[in-house]
C-alpha cells in the first residue's frame, strides 16, 4: 500500500457532526500532523508516538471500566485487563 494517510469523513461527521468549521479544520490539522508523525518516526526507527499512542489506549480503557460494574473492575485487579495483554496500535508486525 506504501506511506499514505488515509482521513475517513465519516469517522469526523460522526463525531463533529455538529461543531463548527473551526472545530473541523483544527481535528484535521492534529490529526494529519499526528499522522505525519507516524511516518517520519517510522522512517527514523522510532517508536515514540507509538508508545504514546499505547499509553492514551490504555488510559482510555481504564477510564471506561472505571464506568462499568466493580465486577469488571475486579477482573482488571485479577490480571485480566489490558495491562496483562501485549498489543499494537501498528497493524504492522
Amino acid at each position: 500500500m506504501g506511506r499514505l494517510v488515509l482521513i475517513y469523513y465519516g469517522s469526523f461527521r460522526r463525531v463533529f457532526a455538529d461543531d463548527p468549521k473551526e472545530v473541523w479544520l483544527r481535528e484535521l490539522d492534529a490529526t494529519i500532523r499526528h499522522e505525519l508523525r507516524h511516518h517520519v518516526e517510522d522512517l527514523g526507527g522510532l517508536d515514540d508516538l507509538n508508545e504514546e499512542d499505547r499509553r492514551e489506549l490504555l488510559r482510555l480503557w481504564q477510564e471506561a471500566r472505571e464506568l462499568e460494574e466493580p465486577e469488571a473492575r475486579r477482573a482488571d485487579e485479577d490480571g485480566e485487563g489490558p495491562a496483562d495483554r501485549s498489543f499494537r496500535a501498528d497493524p504492522r508486525p
